[in-house]
């Protein structure tokens, strides 16, 4: 949490300067010194709840729009670029499906959601809420939101525990979920005969690429087909599986008529179907609504992301005759070997039909002869253990389902991937990560 809270300080700091309000008054409104105001700035104390709630007045923002970019003059803030700030134009109601859940499976660490009643059935809709990173901060614990009443569950708990979201699920009745895949491989992990869950009737996910063995697993247990989309805090939903559509288990959708969606080779030219390209936004002279202005305090890295009418994602996908979607990795994440480029998502998706598997993030290692080799780092099931057996057992089965070259050469075990505050794998820790965790 300390890093966490560090984050939401520098994001206070930010605010308060975009909106020209002095320390001095803003720590007279909250009734601290000036001492005690820029201690929670500096990020080196917890920041009590009703400081929070004081702040957001003084802004004149809802509480849980405090960092959502509802607001024009606001920013909305992604946890992905070290807590840098993304100017967006006003977004209003968009909803951002891809961040529902915050996950590290530790204590305090929360999940939210809110809740609305359907008006022709009893039972309830489970979304995700734009304020939803203020609140996994500041509330610790599980919250539903039922007509804007707040109503706290397993309050200390290790929130993300499988077992409990199914029996949350079950006893509210939930008829539509989101979350990203993270969570959707581990429920589908548990026993789903112990739950009723006969009131689900829509899943979605997105946040980062869904696994197709995730999706068939889900669908052979509920027979709920689960719909992804692809957006970015940079930008409202790009790519997405809409209701009316029959998904493609791996594939993000198709283009939203928001914005107008292209794939670029490295030369600039637009890629035909089969091609791999970055997905990018072609803006023209109006900006589209919901495409971010910029990052805050750095133009350079804006100027990287913003050229010539195009705004370039950083995200590799291929088209199919169909016009779906289907994610690659992120350009850095691509892996250069030996002449060939290696999407990482693909080698997971292989790996992750390995019983011993859990979870699992593939790198590119730097290498003499071959410039890059695959590497993959794996938390293994319960009742597996590492060994070099099971490595080549593991490599054996990925050079059976997919092209030789792709195998891992490396494989690392460990207990847990480092994930952000969002439950999506941070694979440039793991290229910079020089342990070897044991596994449990």
């Amino acid at each position: 949490m300390e890093e966490q809270i560090k984050q939401v300080a520098a994001r206070i700091k930010d605010l308060r300067e975009i909106l020209n309000i002095s320390p001095e008054a803003a720590a007279d409104y909250c009734g601290l010194t000036v001492a005690d105001y820029c201690e929670i700035e500096s990020g080196k104390v917890d920041i009590p709840v009703g400081i929070m709630h004081l702040l957001a007045r003084k802004f004149n923002v809802d509480v849980t729009t405090f960092l959502s970019g509802a607001e024009p003059r606001m920013h909305y803030y992604t946890l992905t670029r070290k807590g840098k700030g993304v100017s967006v134009q006003r977004r209003k109601a968009y909803s951002y499906e891809a961040l529902a859940t915050n996950f590290i499976n530790r204590k305090a660490d929360p999940f939210i959601v809110t809740v609305d009643p359907k008006p022709d059935k009893a039972g309830m809709e489970f979304n995700s809420h734009p304020g939803q990173e203020f609140n996994l901060i500041l509330k610790g614990s599980l919250l539903i939101c039922l007509n804007n009443k707040e109503m706290l569950l397993n309050e200390g708990d290790s929130i993300f525990n499988p077992a409990d979201m199914l029996d949350v699920i079950a006893k509210y009745k939930v008829t539509s979920f989101c979350a990203p895949p993270t969570i959707f491989r581990f429920m589908i992990r548990e026993d789903f005969s112990k739950y009723d869950l006969s009131a689900l009737e829509y899943c979605t996910t997105a946040g980062e690429a869904l696994n197709p063995k995730v999706f068939e697993t889900f669908r052979e247990l509920t027979g709920i087909k689960l719909m992804e989309a692809f957006g970015q805090t940079e930008t409202a939903v790009q790519l997405a599986t809409f209701p009316w559509m029959e998904p493609k288990p791996g594939s993000m959708g198709i283009p939203t008529p928001q914005y107008n969606i292209d794939l670029l080779k490295p030369d600039g030219t637009s890629c035909e179907d089969g091609e791999e390209g970055q997905i990018v936004i072609r803006i023209g002279e109006h900006p589209p609504v919901g495409l971010f202005k910029g990052y805050f305090r750095d133009e350079e890295r804006t100027r990287e992301v913003l050229q010539n009418g195009v705004y370039y994602t950083g995200d590799i996908a291929w088209r199919d005759e169909d016009g779906y979607y289907w994610f690659v990795g992120r350009a850095d994440d691509v892996i250069k070997s030996s002449g060939y480029r290696i999407g990482p998502f693909e080698v997971e998706s292989v790996l992750m039909t390995h019983p011993a598997v859990v979870e699992c993030a593939v790198t590119g290692v730097p290498d003499d002869i071959r410039g890059q080799v695959v590497k993959a780092t794996i938390v293994p099931a319960p009742g597996y253990v590492a060994s070099e057996k099971l490595i080549r057992e593991i490599q054996e089965h990925v050079k059976q389902a997919t092209a030789p070259y792709k195998y891992p050469r490396i494989i690392e075990f460990v207990e847990e991937l480092p994930k952000t505050i969002s439950g999506k794998i941070r694979r440039v820790e793991i290229r910079g990560e020089g342990k070897r965790l044991a596994p449990k």
